[in-house]
C-alpha cells in the first residue's frame, strides 16, 4: 500500500523523534555515569578528609607531640580539600540538574511519540476506510453491471 504525503510526513517526524529519543537516552546515560564518578570522587575525598581531620585533632590533644610543620601541612590540605569538596558538590548539583533536564526531555519526547503513533493510526484507519468505501463502490458497480447484463440476456433471449 502506497503511503500518502501526510503519512510519509508523519513517518519522517516519527523517525526523527525516535532518533532524538535515542540521543537523549545516550546523553542521560553519559550524564548519569559522570555523576556516578563525581559521587565516587566525593566519597573518596570525604574519607581522606576524615582521616586528616582525625590526625589533626589527635595533634591538638593535651600531651600530644606537636609537629608544627605537619600541623600546618594538614591544615592547609584540609582547607584545600574543603574547596575541592565545594567544587565537587557544585559539579554534582549541575549534573543532577542536567539529569533532571534530560528526564523532562525524555518525557516530552515520549508524549510526542504517543501523539505521532496516534496520528499514524488515524491516517491508516482513514486510508483503510477509503479503501473499503472504494471496494464497496466497485462491488456495487460490478453487481449493477452483472444485474444489467443478466437483464439484457433474459430480455434478449
Amino acid at each position: 500500500m502506497k503511503m500518502s504525503k501526510r503519512e510519509r510526513a508523519i513517518s519522517i517526524i516519527n523517525s526523527q523523534n525516535k532518533l532524538e529519543m535515542i540521543q537523549t537516552r545516550q546523553e542521560f546515560i553519559s550524564i548519569d555515569n559522570a555523576l556516578s564518578e563525581l559521587s565516587k570522587s566525593r566519597k573518596k575525598l570525604l574519607g581522606r578528609i576524615h582521616s586528616q581531620e582525625s590526625e589533626f585533632r589527635a595533634m591538638q590533644q593535651p600531651g600530644a607531640l606537636l609537629d608544627l610543620h605537619r600541623f600546618i601541612e594538614i591544615g592547609a590540605w584540609l582547607s584545600s580539600a574543603g574547596e575541592d569538596l565545594k567544587a565537587l558538590d557544585m559539579s554534582i548539583d549541575d549534573m543532577e540538574s542536567a539529569l533532571r533536564t534530560q528526564l523532562e526531555k525524555l518525557a516530552r519526547l515520549e508524549a510526542a511519540q504517543e501523539v505521532i503513533k496516534q496520528k499514524l493510526l488515524d491516517e491508516r484507519a482513514l486510508k483503510w476506510a477509503e479503501l473499503e468505501s472504494r471496494a464497496e463502490r466497485d462491488l456495487s458497480e460490478l453487481t449493477n453491471a452483472k444485474n444489467a447484463q443478466s437483464m439484457e440476456l433474459s430480455y434478449g433471449a
